[in-house]
């Protein structure tokens, strides 16, 4: 019964001040809290909007839902307790009335001063409890047996409040219109909740805006600590690593860095502690110039994920330790490896200094691994031609094999059709069985009478040889009649009186060939 007029009183009074929106989540609000005798609920917005298992959705948008909730809370009729899971609480307020709506909302150049009271409720220290008549037989009931002192929201007129001291439960319940958290009381400037609401959120921004400077000027004050110590810029670490690589590795293409790579370049030049070894910008050089020594000795025991070949920021940041070993050993020659050690030898001897040495190595090492990479993507383009020339190759084979293969012998088709179930004997995972059905034996035809004979038609070639001989015999054709043309040119130089050259052609291509493999001399007047 409880419910049934509370239901009553939201549709008669409630939504004749709220729109569509607010009315479809006040509504889905009720449902979750007083159609289960309880006052509030906790869900996430996810499953409000999306709806559960219980609950269907809410049937409005996300930022309808949101705007609708804000515009709710600031008429006094919810409360939101928001958690750090991302789950918020709704709290219904069932004693609210048309009355208890706010003012309009402070201006900034009013902000200050403190509002007027304004509304026709009492002091909200008291709690008023609204009874039914006499007359229905009914006494001070609860929505629920969940609620201890909860207020039943019933129709009433003014002359039966009854006034009474609150009781420190009822301290202990959420405090609308504004109540202060230490507390959990609500004030008497809490008639107002949308100019408190406005005093909170410029509070709250003006506590942004002071945590935001006040970033700004330590992050000030560090840069200035850092150029008063002398320490290089991020820009300028990045001038000595490009132009590291630059020299070591010609070949490479050479990013800036971005404002991550900058940040985690400025934490470890921090944390460098300056010694008789360097500053970190020669550290950051002496790393891009050994990077493939102290890579392939030093950190060959990487494999998942293997380290780098070419310098990496993120890698050198990741294994500062490794190489700041190497860099206060001074000893690189250590990490590389044999062919690296003779060739540096080699180029010392030659009269290279040590910088030049380096530098060199590295050339070559770089025009290696780039000689490699070219040969790598040739290999794949080369796989991939192949694979597609196979392919085509194989479409070429299989063209009209299902006719040739459905061909008897008798020249009639077989019919085959797959089978759309497992057989008898099938093996699961293979081909499905394909049923055959049999021919129909073939229907005798009526004898024709046999067309004239075609006497003015030439006699059309019947193929009747294979590729590999009707190949043989061509090549048959143009020996024979390469070597009558040798014979017939043989035949005429022999005719003739007048000496011949050298490189007159005395024999054919085949009885020289006989004769060198027999090892018989040359006929004379040819240079053979």
């Amino acid at each position: 019964m409880d419910k049934l007029l509370f239901r009553e009183r939201v549709d008669d009074v409630w939504l004749a001040h709220l729109d569509s929106t607010e009315a479809n989540v006040i509504q889905y609000i009720t449902r979750r809290t007083v159609h289960w005798g309880r006052d509030r609920f906790t869900a996430s917005t996810e499953n409000v909007l999306n709806g559960t298992e219980k609950y269907p959705g809410v049937r409005v948008g996300k930022t309808a839902y949101f705007s609708a909730l804000k515009s709710l809370e600031a008429k006094g009729m919810i409360q939101r307790v928001r958690h750090k899971n991302g789950r918020v609480t709704v709290v219904i307020n069932t004693e609210w009335t048309p009355e208890d709506q706010e003012m309009i909302p402070v201006p900034k150049r009013l902000k200050g001063e403190k509002p007027q009271e304004a509304g026709s409720r009492d002091e909200l220290g008291q709690f008023a409890r609204r009874t039914l008549n006499t007359d229905n037989g009914i006494s001070n009931s609860l929505i629920g047996e969940v609620a201890a002192d909860a207020p039943t929201p019933r129709l009433f007129t003014p002359k039966e409040k009854t006034e009474r001291k609150p009781s420190p439960d009822e301290n202990q319940k959420p405090c609308f219109f504004g109540a202060a958290k230490e507390t959990r009381k609500c004030d008497t400037e809490a008639v107002q909740p949308a100019a408190i609401a406005v005093r909170q959120r410029i509070s709250r921004v003006q506590a942004e805006m002071r945590e935001k400077t006040e970033k700004r000027a330590e992050a000030a004050l560090k840069r200035a600590t850092e150029r008063k110590a002398g320490l290089p810029t991020a820009t300028e670490l990045e001038r000595v690593w490009i132009r590291a690589l630059m020299e070591a590795h010609p070949l490479r293409l050479h990013v800036a860095w971005s404002r991550k790579e900058q940040g985690m370049v400025k934490q470890a030049q921090r944390k460098w502690a300056e010694a008789k070894t360097g500053t970190f910008a020669e550290f950051l050089d002496f790393a891009a110039r050994n990077w493939g020594a102290v890579v392939q000795r030093k950190l060959a025991w990487m494999t998942k994920p293997a380290a780098p070949t070419y310098p990496s920021l993120d890698f050198l940041i990741w294994r500062l330790r490794d190489f700041v070993e190497v860099w206060i050993d001074r000893k690189s020659h250590v990490f590389a490896t044999d062919a690296d050690n003779d060739r540096y030898a080699r180029l010392i001897a030659a009269g290279m200094g040590h910088d030049e040495a380096v530098k060199e190595i590295a050339r070559e090492q770089a025009a290696l691994d780039m000689r490699r990479e070219m040969e790598r993507r040739e290999a794949n383009v080369a796989k991939q031609a192949r694979r597609a020339k196979e392919r085509e190759e194989r479409a070429a084979r299989l063209e009209g094999f299902a006719e040739r293969a459905a061909q008897l012998p008798d020249g009639s088709q077989v019919k085959v059709t797959p089978g759309t179930q497992r057989r008898p004997g099938q093996v699961w995972g293979h081909q499905p069985v394909l049923k055959v059905e049999k021919p129909e034996p073939p229907t005798p035809e009526t004898p024709r009478p046999a067309p004239p004979p075609l006497t003015d038609v030439p006699a059309m070639p019947m193929i009747t040889e294979t590729w590999e001989e009707a190949r043989a015999r061509v090549m048959a054709e143009q020996a024979a009649k390469r070597n009558k043309e040798i014979a017939a040119a043989k035949a005429r130089m022999e005719a003739q009186n007048k000496p011949v050259l050298n490189l007159m052609i005395t024999e054919t291509w085949e009885e020289a060939r006989a004769r060198r493999a027999a090892g018989l001399p040359a006929p004379k007047g040819t240079d053979a």
